[in-house]
């Protein structure tokens, strides 16, 4: 008896108890964790892992801040390369596409300014390449199981 009392302070007697589903051993772990059969390092890891994720994401999202050259587009293919989180290369892939677009648009909008309507659709779209990584960002940050998607995006990858 007073090693169950020992092993209820321990999840290894939580995972005991909740892998054998016995009714005399669950009935001391009936008030356990949300986790009965992960341990403390693995919540620890599991938290960790969702930290990871969400500034990877991040990093994905805001590398346009860092800068509009090629640098902003190796952020993403990095972490796309270098990351086996499914959620973190579904963002880089979607940074990327964005990316791929913003300058796709620029160049069409630049040969359309002597038309006179290139520069205000390159205002427009340096208000969107600036506000829609933000709203991305936030959206990671708030719940870094999803991926955020762009909307009106053409996904090349």
């Amino acid at each position: 008896m007073p090693i169950l009392f020992w092993l209820e302070k321990t999840n290894i007697g939580r995972a005991r108890a909740y892998a054998n589903n016995d009714p005399y051993e669950s009935k001391y772990f009936s008030h356990c964790s949300l986790f009965p059969a992960i341990s403390n390092l693995n919540q620890e890891k599991y938290l960790m892992d969702a930290d990871k994720r969400k500034i990877l994401s991040v990093l994905c999202h805001g590398a346009i801040f860092l800068s509009t050259t090629i640098v902003s587009i190796g952020i993403p293919i990095a972490i796309l390369l270098f990351t086996n989180d499914s959620v973190v290369k579904t963002n880089a892939k979607e940074s990327w596409n964005f990316h791929i677009n913003i300058y796709i648009y620029a160049i069409i909008f630049s040969i359309l300014i002597p038309l006179l309507i290139g520069i205000p659709l390159l205002v427009l779209l340096a208000i969107i390449s600036f506000v829609m990584p933000i709203i991305a960002i936030l959206n990671v940050m708030n719940n870094p199981n999803k991926p955020y998607r762009y909307p009106f995006i053409f996904r090349l990858f």
